[in-house]
């Protein structure tokens, strides 16, 4: 469970699930979020299919650290993972931002590809759910949002994508 203050990078999917379950602003008091100019210009067209909500991008910002990315930032992103994972590039300006902070910091991203890139870079346990950031700022959001935003769907994909990079390290070993 992160602590107050901590440095979470959020995604476009937690951005808007937030906002639309009415987490947002209790979640944005208790941590210090950051983005990227990708995931904010996503908020702003409605990037993501079927998602049908509306976020006031200039109250977004002012609630969050949004960060640039180089694209020398996306290519050492890239190059470390090898062509192994495609990202939305979303979060592929997330990812590759984030890996390179020197301080602490987590990913809150429900999205498969992101959350198997952040395990194969040896970050998955920094990656946390929209439900632990919600209940640790007051709100329990587990009968009003999708599966995929709460710690036990976490947990499984982490665990399932860990043993299989174990598996493949294992073969490639023997």
């Amino acid at each position: 469970m992160p602590n107050r203050g901590d440095r979470i990078y959020v995604d476009t999917n937690a951005i808007l699930e937030s906002h639309r379950i009415k987490c947002w602003n209790a979640i944005a008091s208790r941590f210090t979020l950051c983005t990227v100019e990708k995931c904010v210009e996503e908020c702003a067209t409605g990037n993501l299919v079927g998602a049908g909500i509306e976020v006031d991008v200039a109250a977004l910002r002012l609630k969050v650290k949004v960060e640039e990315v180089s694209t020398a930032e996306r290519i050492q992103l890239n190059l470390r993972l090898g062509g192994s994972v495609i990202l939305d590039a979303g979060e592929e300006h997330l990812i590759a931002k984030a890996i390179l902070q020197k301080n602490a910091w987590m990913l809150c991203s429900p999205d498969k590809a992101a959350i198997r890139a952040t395990c194969l870079l040896k970050f998955g346990d920094r990656l946390v759910s929209l439900e632990e950031l919600a209940s640790g700022s007051g709100h329990e959001i587990a009968a009003k949002t999708k599966e995929h935003h709460l710690k036990k769907w976490l947990e499984r994909q982490r665990t399932a994508i860990t043993l299989e990079i174990l598996g493949k390290e294992n073969s490639a070993a023997g």
